[in-house]
């Protein structure tokens, strides 16, 4: 079975699917729907409109390739247009982009201590104001992007990486702690799409480290 998506050019998230010139059950249409969700839909006009409205790029692929990438979804926002280097995300909050000085660390630290200056800036500016709560009074869900890996897939894009979720108030402060958490799943594809290279920093990832800077 082949599919028609509609993916977002930011974060390569899909945002609407529908079937390939295929007749479907309505049983089989309620197990797409409780497969996929609310990105698919069986209407051709509405998968039309919703690509012209999101400029989004078009692809057929079979339901393998679906479940391999685990529909993952866009989620991108208004400000993710915005924000597409560490100046943008400066530039919003009217601060500096000059970097701190972390010339008496070795050099590997110096990387590190850079990437994640960068991303927390970056994420401050992407959540738009929000925080998570420490005491997870909210029980709010947040995410952040980790596990970086290449892979010789070609849809979409080698930007493989899994979505940690983790909820307020748990193990937020011994993973990526707030300054790094996402609000939702949407921002935080959309930052690991872009800003790959940094995460691959701050994890010290050997596709990173050694291949930019090693000599």
């Amino acid at each position: 079975m082949n599919f028609l998506i509609g993916y977002c050019p930011d974060c390569k998230g899909i945002r609407v699917t529908t079937p390939y010139n295929k007749k479907l059950s309505a049983a089989l249409i309620e197990s797409l729907k409780g497969d996929l969700g609310d990105i698919f839909t069986t209407s051709k006009v509405k998968f039309n409109q919703l690509v012209k409205n999101h400029n989004l790029i078009i692809r057929q692929i079979s339901k393998d390739v679906l479940d391999i990438w685990n529909c993952s979804t866009c989620g991108c926002t208004e400000v993710c247009k915005k924000v597409r280097t560490f100046k943008d995300a400066c530039s919003i909050l009217k601060i500096s982009d000059i970097l701190p000085d972390y010339s008496m660390l070795p050099k590997s630290m110096q990387i590190r201590m850079v990437a994640m200056y960068k991303l927390i800036i970056i994420t401050k500016v992407l959540n738009q104001g929000w925080e998570p709560e420490y005491e997870g009074k909210n029980n709010y869900m947040t995410f952040y992007p980790i596990g970086f890996y290449n892979s010789d897939q070609e849809f979409p894009f080698k930007h493989e990486f899994g979505m940690h979720e983790a909820w307020e108030g748990s193990d937020i402060d011994y993973q990526a702690a707030g300054l790094l958490m996402f609000k939702d799943h949407g921002l935080g594809n959309y930052a690991g799409v872009q800003f790959r290279d940094l995460y691959l920093d701050l994890y010290q990832y050997p596709e990173s480290y050694l291949n930019r800077y090693q000599q």
